[in-house]
């Protein structure tokens, strides 16, 4: 099976949500799956590369809390996700965190593929809108 993953952090991040989908893509991958994987770059890492058979598409810029807006940084993540999602060929979306899931649901319904959507954490009322820059 082709599987998409977005989330909105990928390896080598550091992070709950991070760390879980990286071990989920790393068992598909071993099982045979095909894995993709659309996420922010990170320094150091090339643009599109394979990692442990996953392949892995950078998009936007490297992200550094505190220096980009959360508002500047999804509507890059969003692009990409479109651009980069519409390109490839998968079976099944696996989506975590709001703001990727939004974006993954819709790519969902162009490509007419199935999402499934995983949530880690819920967070306040407060975090999510004005700690994001909404």
């Amino acid at each position: 099976m082709k599987i998409l993953l977005c989330p909105e952090y990928f390896y080598p991040h550091v992070g709950g949500n991070e760390i879980w989908t990286w071990s989920v893509a790393k068992v598909l991958s071993m099982k045979g799956h095909n894995i993709h994987v659309i996420t922010y770059k990170y320094p150091g890492h090339l643009k599109d590369e394979v990692i442990n058979g996953i392949y892995i598409h950078r998009i936007g810029f490297s992200p550094v809390v505190g220096l980009q807006s959360y508002l500047k940084r999804a509507i890059i993540q969003g692009i990409g996700i479109l651009r980069v999602g519409l390109k490839l060929n998968y079976d099944l979306i696996l989506a975590s965190e709001p703001y990727p899931l939004l974006l993954a649901y819709l790519l969902s319904k162009l490509k007419k593929v199935p999402i499934v959507a995983v949530f880690h954490d819920v967070y306040g009322y407060h975090f999510s809108i004005r700690d994001k820059g909404f």
